[in-house]
């Protein structure tokens, strides 16, 4: 049952407080945003954040037994609302059988049965599963060079994809902020054009261009109808793969379960997480034949693989979500 908010103590609360002094003593600074520094970064008060005790459906509860309402749905994870039964519940029985299988080497049931059903929904072929989005968006540059034999990468401003390498490399927002402490190690393979706009460079050059078809961290900004159709021509006409950043807007989240499906497109890479498995940390990059098979046979040593690539566990609370968002008609509740 979602609830109204109740606040019993002072945000934060005391307790709050005494954990974020721990927090302190341990994390990384540059994790959590912590009293002067919030302060003067936020120009707020001189506060500490909560810190999370419980969440369900749209609340969440602190430490101190403050009740929220979670409007960012948790970063965008918990799409079908926080602790799901029907997803919890296949996370706890997939824990009584097989926690973890071994990446590259040995798969498991569950994760074929998402792989199908990602491809299924999308109408792509093949999968490459990584923990975060910026492992999708990895997967899919690499995918990208390898497919064309080119190397350079079309990106926009106010885009957002991750802080992994060569998704920071490709970031439009903020890019001073994030990328400048990093640039040294980074490459200069990726350019910037302005989101929305009909002006772009010649693609015939670029392996890839990569695209929120509605930028989340940007500013839930969404393009011109037709731009991002325009966008596709080109490049389809250059022989430039199609990368749709769909971490954020995916799984119903802007009233189809892509943003793309406004416009009838369909990429050559699809990145995909967030909400995939209601709060596991799994993620997703989907593509066509054609772009994916330029990896080649595996030779023993996988060229792209993962310690916890398609964890069993992730994967049946995958499936588990998107039967949810399915079956609850998610999609067109967030269209109303």
């Amino acid at each position: 049952m979602n609830r109204l908010p109740q606040l019993l103590t002072a945000i934060p609360g005391p307790k709050s407080r005494a954990w974020v002094d721990r927090l302190a003593v341990r994390e990384c600074p540059a994790i959590t945003a912590r009293r002067a520094r919030r302060a003067s970064a936020l120009g707020l008060m001189d506060t500490d954040p909560i810190v999370w005790e419980s969440a369900v459906g749209s609340n969440v509860t602190d430490v101190d037994g403050n009740v929220f309402v979670d409007f960012c749905a948790g970063f965008g994870v918990a799409a079908m609302g926080h602790r799901h039964p029907a997803v919890v519940a296949a996370g706890q029985t997939q824990l009584g059988i097989l926690p973890h299988a071994m990446g590259d080497a040995f798969s498991d049931v569950r994760r074929i049965e998402l792989m199908e059903r990602l491809c299924e929904l999308t109408g792509l072929d093949r999968v490459i599963f990584g923990c975060s989005g910026s492992d999708s968006i990895e997967a899919a540059i690499k995918t990208a060079l390898l497919a064309t034999g080119r190397e350079r990468i079309l990106s926009f401003d106010g885009g957002y994809h991750g802080l992994a390498s060569a998704a920071l490399a490709a970031i439009g927002y903020k890019r001073a902020d994030f990328e400048g402490p990093f640039a040294p190690m980074l490459g200069k393979h990726v350019d910037l054009a302005e989101y929305g706009s009909l002006q772009w460079p010649d693609l015939s050059q670029y392996a890839a261009v990569i695209v929120e078809p509605v930028q989340g961290r940007g500013g839930m900004r969404a393009p011109p109808y037709g731009w991002l159709s325009a966008l596709h021509l080109d490049a389809n006409s250059k022989g430039t793969l199609m990368i749709h950043d769909e971490v954020y807007s995916g799984f119903g989240r802007a009233g189809r379960w892509f943003a793309a499906d406004y416009e009838g497109l369909k990429p050559d890479l699809l990145c995909l997480g967030k909400a995939l498995a209601g709060g596991y940390p799994i993620s997703a990059c989907v593509g066509t034949a054609d772009a994916m098979d330029a990896w080649g046979a595996s030779k023993g040593e996988a060229l792209h693989t993962q310690t916890f690539l398609g964890n069993p566990v992730g994967c049946a609370m995958g499936l588990a979500a998107l039967k949810v968002i399915e079956h609850e008609n998610l999609p067109q509740t967030a269209f109303d």
